[in-house]
């Protein structure tokens, strides 16, 4: 696959396990940076539970640690584990692209849209799309691959993505990654 794509899925891959998606877009994961973020996630970080504010920035340890036997989450981290090939992006905060390398990476892909999905739909993806959408990014988002704490607030993150972001909700099943190439005019 050629590096350079007009489109990123941006999110856990798993989760839009369409057959196609490895040739039609690369595959940026986003994960916390465990010990940064306000929750501090810990059952991600690599050996003992990080101090707050503390700096873990290995990406393949971490990940390792969740896979580790006896851990807490540890079926859903092998459901979501990205493959070798796949890009990878830690954040510390609730964005992104808040101090993590995303808005590099996504230049150097030629990323002129993206498709996100995730949890906390009304927290990190809200904010990772209202990011995206300050740097004109169009967004897609897959609705049925978003999840937040309270459906309530997942369904009014949508409709705030929706309206105010301009970003398109589709399911996953629907997204056309080859009919949104071609809309944007590149064919690749």
């Amino acid at each position: 696959m050629d590096v350079r794509s007009s489109i990123v899925v941006l999110g856990w891959g798993s989760l839009l396990a369409q057959p196609s998606l490895r040739e039609d877009a690369p595959l940026v994961t986003v994960g916390v940076r465990p010990g940064l973020s306000d929750e501090g996630g810990s059952w991600l970080a690599d050996g003992p539970s990080p101090a707050r504010g503390q700096w873990r920035s290995d990406f393949r340890a971490t990940l390792d640690n969740a896979l580790a036997p006896g851990m807490p989450g540890r079926d859903i981290a092998k459901l979501l584990a990205p493959e070798p090939d796949d890009y990878f992006v830690l954040k510390p905060k609730h964005s992104a692209f808040y101090g993590s390398a995303l808005e590099l990476l996504l230049s150097y892909l030629g990323a002129e849209l993206i498709v996100i999905a995730g949890f906390a739909g009304d927290i990190c993806v809200r904010f990772t799309a209202q990011d995206a959408f300050l740097r004109d990014i169009e967004i897609v988002v897959a609705s049925d691959a978003v999840a937040s704490e309270r459906a309530k607030s997942n369904r009014s993150a949508l409709e705030f993505m929706r309206t105010q972001l301009h970003a398109s909700l589709q399911r996953t099943s629907a997204i056309n990654f080859t009919a949104l190439r071609h809309a944007r005019g590149s064919v690749a």
